[in-house]
């Protein structure tokens, strides 16, 4: 295992399980883990720039990582992850580990930044304070971020899927063809007026980019909103019961994209890009578990049975 505090990270290693931690030393104050049952641990203190290896076929490695009190950003690329602060002061660096986990404690705001891996099917299953990303089948690889104020996740295409998770406040999601993101309103507010963001307890973020399936879920408390916006070509939005979808599936073509909303209480739907959409609702309006208005030009439109 690998525990990464920005300026003094240690790094204790074993024959079957490589663990690290990386922690800031004005945090920590020089507080390091005791391990009695770890045959052996390295620990460097004061270093800038630190990078822990695993090199074996262990089968328990990880890598844990905590913020400092500036605000941090915690990225995870294919086979390596990286802590650094706004100026760069420090720079924690892990690779060659199956399991990535930071934690955003401290004053931010904090951003992560999860990137899937190529060729692999992986999941980003995200809620306010806690998001991960994993690989559903092949070789296991796990990423959790958890106390982060703003998380993007960035699909690298084929079959990945993004789950998004509302909170008990106002939420907003926002689902576009490529880029979807939900957020409670104070939050929205604040990135569209490039202004302070709220207090770290009430902001989140959740941004899933180039992922096939992005599904929202509005489970809990709030009165929340979902607006969909069309592609440049041809989308049907489907509505039924608590469920809103948009895609660019047809009757010819299966869908290379598709997003939807379960249990919103109001769900928009804009056609602004172009080409032909069509609207696939029940005859009654009624039938819907939300209130739904629509923008822009939409043709009504049934499949065949």
């Amino acid at each position: 295992m690998f525990y990464a505090y920005p300026y003094a990270p240690t790094s204790i290693s074993e024959t079957r399980e490589n663990i690290a931690w990386m922690r800031p030393l004005d945090v920590c104050n020089g507080c390091w883990p005791k391990v009695p049952y770890e045959k052996f641990y390295y620990a460097a203190h004061g270093f800038e720039n630190v990078e822990g290896k695993v090199t074996g076929d262990g089968t328990t490695n990880k890598a844990v990582f905590w913020d400092s009190q500036s605000e941090d950003t915690f990225t995870v690329l294919a086979d390596s992850a990286e802590m650094t602060d706004a100026s760069a002061t420090y720079k924690n660096t892990a690779s060659g580990f199956n399991h990535y986990f930071a934690s955003a404690d401290y004053a931010g705001p904090d951003k992560a930044i999860l990137y899937a891996r190529d060729k692999e099917k992986e999941r980003f299953d995200a809620r306010p304070g806690y998001a991960q990303m994993y690989q559903t089948w092949g070789s296991p690889r796990y990423v959790t971020a958890k106390a982060f104020d703003l998380v993007t996740a960035i699909g690298q295409g084929g079959n990945d899927d993004a789950i998004l998770r509302d909170s008990s406040g106002n939420d907003r999601f926002v689902a576009r063809p490529g880029v979807s993101y939900l957020t409670d309103e104070a939050t929205l507010a604040a990135l569209e007026n490039d202004a302070a963001l709220p207090a770290a307890v009430a902001a989140y973020y959740l941004r899933a980019d180039g992922f096939k399936l992005v599904t929202a879920y509005a489970t809990s408390r709030g009165n929340d909103t979902a607006t969909f916006y069309d592609s440049a070509g041809d989308d049907t939005f489907a509505g039924h019961g608590s469920i809103a979808e948009l895609s660019d599936e047809t009757l010819e073509n299966l869908a290379t994209y598709k997003i939807r909303a379960d249990g919103f209480a109001r769900v928009e739907a804009l056609a602004v890009k172009g080409g032909s959409n069509k609207l696939d609702l029940p005859g009654d309006l009624s039938d819907l578990n939300y209130l739904f208005a629509k923008f822009g030009e939409w043709l009504s439109w049934k499949p065949a049975s």
